[in-house]
């Protein structure tokens, strides 16, 4: 199973991630039932981790 490009490493940015997981967990139990997909706070959340994630894997290449 391979990572998602850009992903960081089992310990790197631990607090961001478990701060990532902890909101996830609110939105999932205590977040609105049913938006649309601009302002679903579930997608809002998803759609930071992958420009997160974009911005870690250009940096990787351009220090390549």
């Amino acid at each position: 199973m391979g990572r998602t490009p850009g992903a960081p490493g089992w310990f790197e940015d631990i607090p961001w991630r478990l701060g990532y997981r902890i909101r996830w967990l609110a939105l999932s139990v205590f977040g609105p039932a049913q938006l649309d997909d601009d302002a679903d706070p579930l997608k809002q959340l998803k759609r930071e981790r992958e420009r997160r994630f974009a911005v870690r894997a250009a940096r990787r290449r351009l220090s390549h």
